[in-house]
């Protein structure tokens, strides 16, 4: 894998992207307001999911004069998918090994990952809820 300059919901950040077809993940970031690496395996399986109810136009189906529980407005329907698998690295020492072990450029990538590592979480944000590409919301943490 190679470690790559990114952004995330406006903030700079790193990642990490595959370089070869058999690399076992499919993308890792670090989250910039929670510090938490997300990598993101090839493993798949099937989860359900909520995803918006479409109508025969496939455009988002939305409630009449009617605001969910969750805020939103348009209907939706539980749909088995096939997901990746997730993990969540919140040990910056764990982050640091995996970088060290799959990047390939670790040692000339010129973005300080490992200050930004150990800078704190900002305050406001909240934990690292739900899937990076889904909005699953049952992550698995490793500590």
């Amino acid at each position: 894998m190679m470690l790559v300059q990114s952004t995330w919901n406006g903030e700079q950040t790193f990642r990490m992207v595959p370089i070869h077809k058999d690399c076992p993940y499919v993308e890792c970031i670090c989250d910039p307001t929670t510090k938490v690496f997300v990598v993101i395996s090839t493993i798949t399986k099937n989860t359900f999911h909520m995803v918006p109810k479409l109508d025969d136009n496939g455009d988002p189906m939305f409630m009449k004069n009617v605001k969910r529980k969750n805020g939103k407005m348009q209907k939706e329907e539980r749909r088995q998918c096939e997901t990746f698998q997730e993990f969540y690295l919140e040990d910056v020492n764990s982050v640091v090994d995996i970088i060290k072990h799959f990047a390939i450029n670790e040692k000339t990538f010129k973005f300080k990952w490992k200050e930004f590592l150990k800078d704190k979480p900002k305050e406001e944000s909240n934990s690292l809820v739900g899937s990076v590409l889904t909005g699953a919301k049952t992550p698995e943490i490793i500590v």
